[in-house]
């Protein structure tokens, strides 16, 4: 960096003009501020939704060094290191700066993460041999302003497609399928099996039939585990002072060098999952070595790709291993793809500029954690942004008061729980965090007790008493409810009031998933007396939310200016078929968990939900719709209009559904608009959702296109919506 002293203009400078140059020239979105201060990058120039960190310097060592601090970092999806050859003179306008530079030709390279450098490359090489900028993943090569910026698109195309994600996918697939072929193989008798079960599933405090029919499942979530387990340790080894987990394995052997690796990073902290973790290795034969041996080696690659660690791959594989044998077994989880996630959390978070920073986040159905997984990566860029021209970027802490403070999760399913909270813990596996609120609340019978999980929040905040067992050995927890994050601490007593609950609910019927074996409400469990129960308190509940919503319907002044709403009222009163409008029929607990955020979220929060279609006509829904009117503005409706990739926004269904966004507020005669999308092609890939999303809130409406995925877009207001 030149003194301020010098004939040269300051680099900084220059990288801010250079990143206007290519916002007003070429029409990219660009983050650009002036400072001397070296704690943050110069530019982030924004290609179609994709980050890319801009380093100039009079100094080619500097400009590496910075962008690959900036990468390692998580600022930027891919960065671009300039050499300024010539030297710019201080003492001209910027004006007169801007031009030269745009006349200018400078030495590029171009720096991605090393999970995606050599594909990359050969996508950049594929039928462009004659072009010199090829190797400028690898070397420095001239180019001038629009070199670069034809550069940046190629780049910004590939990593949008997420090909070389997608493929360290399957190899995770590929992966856990041998270990389950490995492990049927030692047990025929399916006495492993047997056990497995009993520390999954007795955590639940649930029996959900014969170990026997699912012994495939089990043992794909005993690899689960212990991948999972084995990529946070090696990710966090080093910092640890622990032993790596390849030295452990050739000393001791695969099974038992897991398990002396889970031990030592058990005696640091982390107990639920690698309590959970060990237990699944001390369940494994001395002959399942070799399949262990795969994970193993799997998890040291995965632990050195920061790219996969930050986009859900944990979610999706358990997405894969869990998802169809749910539906078949009418368990309620069917989990949001990750586009979908990243669609609904970035128009979430980028719809309004005056959010705050220390925003509490809520799913209180969370699964494997792709949705808060998702509003993670959207709070973290909005930060990103906010701070970049007020302030230091610390992402270390960020990490730390996102998940310490301002991000909660619940779910039924401890298993389900610990998978979300490593999950997030690997979005920056390097910075220890004391305690996550990360909870399980049951669903089932506890000491002879109901309770049916986080819809026990619908008669108070209060954590809900209860008491947990595995494997047969009693849990000791805190207070009331099991803390199934990766660390422990202590569970409050209360929830908080949220700004922000981002849900896609278990059920869209309250009679299930159609017309299998055991199907219906609660088909999972066997014993019929302890179903039956669940569903006298299930009824119970419903019953309650429905007589508080008839209530809000009957205040006819709260609705005065909604004529069309209160005609379809009236009219259904004349005709006797009130009962039929006021019944809250099929809707099932997707209602009742949009009834439970409208109780939860604070007046300016906001609520994202992925829904059954049917909320925007279905006359079971007719009472939310009246929520809804009363009680928020909606802000975002998206629904599918993809024949080819399906009308749903979940895995495993091809039910119809809509992503909703609204804001929490009493009625206003304001002009208020809403923004509908209409999909005629998702997106297929995180990054993908992400540039739609900026597109969608940037536009009045219309025709959009990003890579592959389509939309048309158009907003109404207030003064002209019907009811």
């Amino acid at each position: 960096m030149d003194s301020p002293g010098s004939r040269r203009a300051f680099e900084t400078k220059l990288n801010v003009l250079l990143g206007r140059l290519l916002s007003a020239k070429l029409g990219m979105r660009t983050t650009s501020e002036y400072y001397v201060s070296r704690d943050r990058p110069d530019v982030i120039v924004y290609v179609n939704g994709v980050k890319v960190v801009l380093e100039g310097s009079y100094s080619k060592d500097d400009a590496i060094n910075d962008v690959t601090e900036r990468l390692e970092s998580g600022l930027g999806d891919l960065g671009v290191a300039l050499f300024y050859k010539e030297h710019y003179p201080a003492n001209v306008t910027d004006s007169e700066l801007e031009q030269r530079l745009e006349n200018s030709t400078f030495e590029a390279r171009l720096v991605v993460p090393v999970d995606v450098s050599e594909t990359l490359l050969r996508y950049l090489g594929e039928g462009r041999a004659e072009q010199r900028w090829i190797v400028s993943v690898t070397g420095w090569v001239e180019v001038s302003v629009i070199d670069l910026a034809f550069i940046l698109n190629e780049a910004v195309q590939f990593i949008l497609r997420e090909e070389e994600f997608t493929k360290s996918l399957e190899e995770i697939e590929q992966c856990v399928g041998e270990f389950v072929e490995r492990v049927k193989e030692v047990d025929a008798q399916h006495i492993v099996a047997k056990r497995l079960y009993d520390i999954f599933y007795r955590l639940y405090g649930l029996s959900i039939g014969d170990y026997k029919q699912i012994a495939e499942l089990i043992y794909a979530k005993a690899a689960l585990a212990i991948l999972l387990s084995a990529t946070f340790y090696q990710s966090v080894c080093s910092q640890l002072g622990l032993t790596g987990l390849n030295s452990l394995c050739r000393r001791y052997g695969y099974r038992l060098g897991v398990r002396k690796a889970f031990e030592e990073i058990l005696e640091v902290d982390y107990r639920p999952v690698y309590s959970l973790a060990i237990q699944v290795v001390e369940t494994l034969p001395e002959a399942a070595n070799i399949a262990i041996k795969g994970l193993v080696e799997l998890a040291e690659t995965i632990a050195s790709k920061r790219t996969l660690l930050r986009r859900d791959f944990s979610g999706r594989v358990y997405h894969k291993v869990v998802g169809d044998w749910a539906v078949r077994k009418n368990f309620a989880t069917y989990f949001t793809t990750v586009p979908a996630a990243y669609l609904l959390a970035y128009l979430t978070i980028f719809s309004d500029k005056s959010l705050k920073e220390d925003l509490v986040v809520g799913d209180l159905a969370c699964g494997s954690g792709t949705l808060l997984t998702a509003i993670y990566s959207a709070i973290k860029d909005r930060y990103i942004q906010s701070r970049f021209g007020e302030g230091t970027v610390d992402l270390k802490e960020f990490h730390k008061l996102m998940l310490e403070r301002q991000i909660w999760g619940i779910d039924a399913l401890s298993y389900a729980v610990q998978i979300a909270s490593t999950n997030l813990a690997l979005q920056d596996p390097t910075t220890p965090v004391r305690s996550m609120n990360m909870f399980a609340v049951p669903l089932g019978l506890r000491e002879n007790r109901v309770t049916l999980g986080s819809l026990e929040f619908i008669k108070g905040r209060g954590l809900p008493s209860v008491t947990m067992y595995l494997s047969q050995v009693p849990l000791q927890f805190l207070r009331e409810a099991e803390a199934a994050s990766i660390t422990g601490g202590e569970v409050p007593e209360m929830l908080p009031e949220f700004d922000i609950i981002i849900m896609n609910p278990p059920f869209t019927r309250a009679t299930g998933r159609g017309r299998k074996k055991g199907g219906g409400l609660f088909g999972f469990i066997p014993d019929k007396s302890v179903r039956k129960r669940l569903l006298k308190e299930y009824e119970s509940h419903r019953e309650k939310v429905r007589r508080e919503l008839i209530e809000l319907v009957q205040r006819e002044d709260r609705y005065a200016h909604i004529p069309d709403f209160k005609e379809l009222y009236n009219l259904y009163r004349v005709t006797d078929r009130i009962d039929e409008l006021l019944n809250i029929g099929q809707a099932g607990e997707g209602l009742l968990f949009l009834y439970l955020a409208y109780k939860l979220i604070k007046d300016g929060g906001r609520i994202a939900f992925v829904l059954p279609k049917s909320l925007l006509s279905g006359i079971s829904w007719f009472l939310v719709r009246n929520l809804l009117l009363r009680k928020f503005h909606l802000e975002h409706i998206v629904v599918s209009y993809d024949a080819q990739n399906g009308y749903n926004f979940s895995e495993s269904t091809s039910l119809s559904e809509v992503l909703i966004v609204a804001k929490r507020r009493e009625p206003s005669k304001e002009d208020e608009p809403t923004t509908i999308t209409l999909l005629l092609t998702k997106p297929k890939t995180a990054l993908e959702a992400r540039a739609l999303a900026f597109k969608i809130l940037k536009t009045g409406g219309g025709y959009l296109e990003v890579n592959g995925a389509k939309a048309y877009v158009y907003r109404i207001h207030s003064k002209e919506e019907t009811y």
